[in-house]
């Protein structure tokens, strides 16, 4: 993967655009998606942005999914969700998660090598939980912040103590800036409707635990 901190994918409704303006202005459909990028790429939501309140020492890289949405309004984040990527490699999950059509992002990926790359703004609503529940509430992705953790998700493949500490030292920034409870770290499969399984071998009550600890 090229060494870049965003990615440019023509989805859809630009080539809408492309084309409607194509056919106004009776040019080249390919020049008009060619200028379309130009103009995208002057302006300030090209310009790569790094998260803002990071804690010491956690080094976070940021390329844009463009799978988001805006939370709804006055929504209070009080949940962070870990997940399992089910593959091996954190391009593989960049990949997917800025394919225009896989429709799916978190808002942090962990690597086994304590690599973190953000995709999605933690004031906006990732897609990562899918259809979901915890306490009675159903829509998670709403009100809560995802992480996803490189692995295989097969109960078998590790996670490295490198990867687990950086997991442990980014919930707790979460949890200290929304006054998330400890309890409300939970894993996909805990607020999954359709029977999601990650992340399988994960110990989910270590982390709450470390996280309570402070």
């Amino acid at each position: 993967m090229a060494d870049t901190s965003w990615t440019v994918h023509i989805d859809q409704s630009l080539l809408s655009e492309a084309r409607e303006r194509a056919r106004l202005e009776n040019q080249d459909l390919d020049q008009v998606v060619q200028r379309l990028l130009q103009e995208w790429l002057s302006s300030p939501a090209a310009t790569p942005r790094a998260p803002a309140e990071l804690p010491a020492g956690l080094q976070v890289e940021y390329i844009q999914s463009p799978h988001y949405e805006e939370r709804p309004p006055d929504t209070r984040i009080w949940a962070i969700v870990i997940h399992a990527t089910a593959n091996d490699s954190m391009n593989g999950v960049i990949d997917w998660f800025t394919d225009p059509q896989s429709l799916v992002s978190a808002h942090y990926n962990v690597g086994k090598d304590g690599r973190v790359v953000q995709m999605v703004r933690e004031e906006q609503r990732a897609w990562h939980a899918g259809k979901s529940q915890w306490k009675g509430v159903e829509s998670v992705n709403d009100f809560s912040v995802g992480i996803e953790l490189v692995n295989r998700n097969d109960g078998v493949d590790p996670y490295p103590q490198e990867q687990y500490q950086v997991c442990l030292k980014l919930c707790k920034y979460l949890v200290d800036k929304y006054g998330i409870e400890p309890e409300d770290i939970v894993s996909h499969r805990a607020i999954s409707l359709t029977g999601k399984t990650d992340p399988a071998g994960f110990d989910m009550d270590r982390l709450r635990r470390d996280v309570a600890a402070g």
